[in-house]
């Protein structure tokens, strides 16, 4: 079908969105595996009314439909070449908490980490615990049958799914849940001319027929997903379409509404890691545990561990130089006592009777236990911070075999990593006897590709002859697929029924359970033998190390995992893409299209400064918090200054970003005429001006400038005598020309120490112009002020901003744009004015003479750490030096990102968004009793709108009034 009038006609006939632009489409052609393809069109539905009308146009016209969540299945399952259809934007409504029985009813794009939340102040959980929890859907783990660590005690998704709706083939809507075959109101269905009326009969009959193959086929272990699952579907009377469904992989239907079963949260826990010096005793202390009754029981082994000990040199030195590999054992219930007995009995017996481990380390504090599975959970970023085109590759990703077989598995995996040379990372869910086997390939290499196939192939054969599966939790998708029918060799004819009942024309996701195709995991790779980059990729704007080769490589370094889609405020991640929750929005879209680009797909020439790459851009807020959670350490932001710069040298600047990328220049201007500006701009017309002419938001409260600059405050103090230190005081801009009691208080405090405090005249830091893609004019203020302050450090100064930005910029982003000896001396040399003040307390030097008394107005303070802070060294800097004044009541804060980031939240069409990403921001700050503390400015200005009457202290000149100093020269 014509693209246009797809495009044209389900518009019409949809309230959600319809995008068919070959970009979008490109968004979309890859998930977190090592598969792509393009799909024709995609669907953000609304509502159930728009999934019934889209599944029937695509049965109409024949066309491919494909269900989608987070797109973090690492099987390929949620890809086609057909509508995909996308449920995480609008589809992510709780509807309905029952206490008594424990159930929700929950959208299918709602995440499984957002669910338990909700659920938990009824003292409920649901219970699979899948490691992507964080920002997988329910609809996702649903379709996919998904479990996690703690599937040891409390099994897989499927055993929580209670009832179901979803769309048939021909958009008919249903309500699937067990129905006595002779009750009332299931004769009324069969007694219907419909297609649910037909599947029913379909399928008891496939049963009956089909009974005794069902009964002997399905391998003997709990955690088997792979195929559809007809057992407990029609028996004793009762007909249930939900085990079906569940695990169907979109298949069948697209499912649109979830009814779950909740448990009881298990009032303790306890945990203990035990080590080991071989797999094999591994192998054995985790049935010693499970038979015991743990909760979960994880893996790490020695790929992982040798790799935990490269990066972190702390957790080098505390692990024991004999350490092979890791389990994590963990007992939960409602008696302490009797976890506590269960983890002790598992101890002596892997360590006294049997001596399997060597070391076992018990943890039954909340932080003590978040150390511990610290160390488990960094598997997965250890495993993807992997430089070069040889990655670890998820392919026999979630093989499980009976736990009798465990210790034999276990050697048979190592043994084909050494038959073919080839390392593999492993770990996971030892205690369910399955294990994420990643070995590390290259999928441009033909010869790695083969490799790929040969060992897909092997470790199946082990598995199989293992009575196990090559599916235990992540679903079949295309890489496992070509495996169901030679697990099922008997059963298969009946799932292809079973298929037909489901979609006569074959349009759910086609490739996926029944494609019996021998090839098709090694069919639409992402890369391939055949990948070629038709760019030169080491034309920069911006430097990226050696030849500039990291620019290439951080691109292709995402592999598409959706960890940056998270929208719980319990991580950092996008703050656009938490409430837009738009594809566009979301970092690894960043690195998705860029590697579009250098590829072709996407006009090398032309996209790149088109409005439509625009708009991909104008999506980044440069707030660096992906790049601070990106399990593959993918420098998202980078990439999106060197595109903005690349996007501005051909089109030139907005007049708009002219003006907010002048701060500078500006403040010096309106300083000098303070008196005149500032009463100015409080006028509602004036401010509706600039919304005219420069695009400013009228609604923000206007900035004030000072009539007394810093650097001029500073020239007229006396100097220190003999002081202990020197630093050059990097004010920014806010410090120097608006906010100038930050700076004065800073300068007092630092003072106050025996500190001699410079403050030369200065430009800029350059990160407005480059968040704006104005490279040239940054350049100019990087490469004087590094020149500058460079020559200050020669002296003996160390160099302090107040400002996170600022510190930020001259940390590490100076180095992006001019890379000389310059930037790179002021990056070792400079510091964060709270990082400062805590190093000098670590060493003994910093006054601690506070005597503070909290105003009458305020009862606690509540401190927001920016997004800038957060991504530099001495990010935690500030809690901890505030916790040294006494008298003071200071709570950090977990609100997210302000959403002011500098000059975006100034701007009219971030305006409404930049106030809904700092929303949780301003229900914190607005509370009674309550003020604010941020280190940056702009964080500062966002406070003062969001909370009218609060403030969002400096931490500078929180300082400052508990050493009891003036307010030197504030006006």
């Amino acid at each position: 079908m014509d693209i246009h009038t797809l495009q044209q006609e389900l518009s019409k006939q949809l309230a959600g969105e319809v995008y068919s632009d070959l970009p979008t489409r490109h968004l979309f052609s890859t998930d977190a595996s090592i598969y792509q393809v393009l799909p024709l069109a995609i669907v953000y539905p609304r509502d159930d009314v728009d999934v019934r009308k889209v599944v029937r146009y695509a049965y109409d016209n024949n066309i491919q439909i494909h269900g989608r969540g987070a797109g973090s299945a690492i099987g390929g399952q949620s890809l086609g070449p057909g509508i995909m259809v996308d449920f995480v934007k609008y589809r992510h409504k709780i509807h309905q908490i029952e206490r008594d029985p424990g159930t929700v009813w929950t959208d299918p794009g709602v995440r499984y980490a957002d669910l338990n939340r909700a659920v938990k102040p009824y003292g409920l959980f649901f219970p699979p615990d899948p490691s992507s929890g964080n920002y997988c859907t329910v609809g996702g783990m649903t379709a996919n049958n998904t479990s996690g660590a703690h599937s040891v005690k409390y099994g897989i998704t499927g055993e929580y799914i209670q009832e179901l709706e979803a769309v048939l083939a021909n958009g008919e809507q249903i309500h699937a849940r067990p129905y006595e075959v002779e009750s009332e109101a299931f004769q009324r269905i069969l007694s219907r001319d419909t297609m649910e009326a037909s599947i029913y009969r379909q399928i008891m009959a496939i049963i009956d027929e089909a009974r005794p193959v069902i009964n002997e086929s399905y391998p003997d272990i709990r955690y088997n997903v792979s195929g559809y699952n007809l057992r407990g579907v029609y028996e004793d009377g009762v007909i249930n379409l939900v085990p079906l469904f569940v695990g169907s992989e979109g298949t069948l239907g697209l499912i649109v509404r979830i009814k779950i079963g909740l448990l009881p949260i298990p009032r303790h826990n306890v945990l203990a890691m035990a080590m080991f010096k071989d797999i094999s005793s591994s192998g054995e202390a985790t049935i010693a545990a499970v038979e015991r009754g743990a909760a979960a029981v994880e893996l790490m082994d020695n790929s992982l561990v040798k790799k935990a000990r490269e990066v972190d040199e702390e957790l080098d030195q505390s692990l024991p130089k004999e350490l092979d590999n890791v389990l994590m054992i963990e007992f939960d219930g409602d008696d302490l006592q009797e976890c506590t007995a269960a983890l002790e009995d598992v101890r002596r017996t892997i360590c006294e009777d049997n001596h399997w481990a060597f070391e076992f380390t018990s943890a039954t504090t909340p932080a003590e236990q978040d150390r511990l599975w610290g160390i488990r959970k960094a598997a997965v970023p250890l495993a993807n911070k992997i430089k070069g085109d040889a990655k670890a590759i998820g392919f026999v990703e979630d093989a499980a075999v009976p736990l009798k077989h465990l210790v034999e598995y276990y050697r048979e995996v190592y043994a084909c990593s050494s038959r073919h040379d080839v390392q593999f990372n492993v770990y996971g869910h030892a205690g369910k006897g399955l294990l994420h086997v990643r070995p590390v390939l290259s999928m441009k290499s033909p010869e790695d590709i083969e490799k790929f196939k040969k060992i897909s192939q092997e470790l199946f054969e082990v598995v199989e002859r293992l009575n196990g599966t090559p599916c235990g939790e992540h679903g079949d998708g295309r890489v496992r697929s070509k495996y169901i029918q030679c697990l099922y060799p008997d059963l298969f004819p009946w799932f292809l029924r079973v298929k037909e009942a489901f979609d006569p024309k074959g349009l759910f996701n086609p490739d996926v359970k029944t494609n019996t195709s021998t090839t098709a995991d090694t069919e639409n790779l992402r890369y391939g033998s055949d990948y070629q980059v038709v760019v030169d990729t080491s034309r920069t704007v911006l430097h990226w190390g050696q030849n500039n080769s990291e620019f290439q490589e951080q691109i292709e370094m995402c592999h598409g995992c959706s960890t940056c889609t998270t929208v719980s405020k319990a991580v950092n991640m996008c703050p656009v893409y938490k409430v837009t929750r738009d594809e566009k929005s979301a970092p690894k879209a960043k690195a998705n299209i860029l590697r579009h680009i250098i590829q072709g797909h996407l006009d090398p020439k032309t996209y790149p400064y088109s409005k439509e790459f625009k708009t991909i851009l104008d999506q980044c807020i440069s707030c660096q918090s992906c790049h601070l959670e990106c399990v593959s350490n993918v420098n998202i932001p980078k990439l999106m200054l060197e595109a903005k710069a690349r996007y501005t040298l051909q089109n030139g600047q907005t007049f708009q970003n002219r003006v907010v990328t002048q701060v500078e220049r500006m403040a010096r201007l309106n300083c000098t005429i303070s008196p005149v500006v500032n009463p100015l701009m409080q006028s509602s017309l004036v401010r509706k001006v600039m919304e005219k002419t420069v695009g400013l938001a009228s609604q923000r409260k206007p900035v004030t400038f000072s009539r007394q600059t810093t650097v001029d405050h500073a020239s007229k103090l006396a100097r220190i005598k003999s002081p202990t230190r020197k630093v050059a005081y990097f004010t920014g801009c806010a410090a120097n020309y608006m906010q100038t009691d930050v700076a004065k208080a800073a300068i007092d405090v630092l003072t106050h120490n025996n500190i001699q405090v410079e403050v030369p005249e200065q430009h800029c830091c350059g990160l407005p112009k480059l968040s704006n893609g104005h490279i040239k004019e940054a350049r100019y203020d990087v490469i004087s002020n590094a020149g500058l302050f460079s020559h200050y450090i020669k002296k003996g100064y160390d160099v302090i901003t107040t400002c996170t930005s600022c510190a930020l910029s001259l940390k590490e982003e100076w180095q992006c744009t001019v890379d000389n000896d310059d930037t790179r001396f002021v990056a070792r040399n400079t510091y964060s004015f709270s990082e400062y003040l805590l190093g000098l307390h670590q060493q003994g030097e910093l006054r601690t003479d506070f005597q503070y008394t909290m105003p009458e107005r305020v009862r606690r303070y509540a401190y927001h750490t920016p997004c800038h802070l957060k991504v530099q060294s001495g990010g935690q800097s500030t809690m901890k030096l505030l916790e040294l004044i006494p008298g003071l009541s200071v709570e950090g804060i977990k609100a997210g990102c302000c959403g002011m980031s500098g000059s975006w939240g100034m701007k009219k069409q971030n305006y409404q968004l930049s106030l809904a990403i700092g929303e949780d921001l301003g229900r914190i700050m607005s509370q009674e009793e309550t003020d604010g503390i941020t280190d940056c400015p702009t964080c500062r200005l966002q406070i003062q709108h969001l909370a009218k009457d609060k403030d969002g202290h400096h931490p500078a000149v929180i300082l400052a009034q508990a050493y009891g100093l003036p307010r030197s020269g504030e006006e």
